[in-house]
């Protein structure tokens, strides 16, 4: 989805849903770039963020980030993980956080996605599975390896 098409998408889910307006309202003040973020941490953020800059704060649980973070899965921003044996759910981001949050505030009118997303998924879908791994062996991510035998 082009760059602008998906922050005209997310402007419009601001406008339709206040949690969505709390959350995307909380990254539109970050600067630095940040891979994942964890729904618990998301759900005190934005509770926070609600409550200064909200005349009436949405109702802010567990439940509704994570139907706002699979909503934005959807517009191909990044992708909601459910966590597994003690890893905590998560958002990975597939842009920069903050333009994400600007763009849902109306700061920006395009985001800058660097790669389609079918192609991230293949790009980093060895690095998925790696990381699924690991995480299921107990192991550190640098203990495994998956190799391609190419003549199969």
């Amino acid at each position: 989805m082009q760059g602008s098409k998906t922050a005209k998408k997310i402007r419009n889910l601001v406008k339709s849903d206040q949690v969505a307006h709390a959350f995307l309202g909380w990254l539109s003040t970050y600067s630095n770039w940040i891979d994942e973020l964890s729904v618990s941490a998301a759900v005190k953020a934005t509770i926070k963020w609600a409550k200064k800059n909200m005349d009436a704060p949405p109702v802010v649980n567990r439940s509704e980030i994570i139907r706002v973070m699979k909503t934005l899965e959807e517009c191909a921003v990044g992708q909601f993980w459910v966590g597994r044996r003690g890893a905590e759910s998560r958002f990975e981001f597939w842009v920069h956080r903050g333009q994400l949050g600007k763009a849902g505030m109306g700061e920006v009118k395009s985001l800058e996605i660097e790669e389609d997303a079918e192609e991230l998924a293949q790009d980093d879908l060895l690095e998925m599975h790696r990381r699924l791994i690991a995480h299921a062996l107990e192991k550190p991510l640098s203990a495994i390896r998956i190799k391609i035998r190419e003549d199969v």
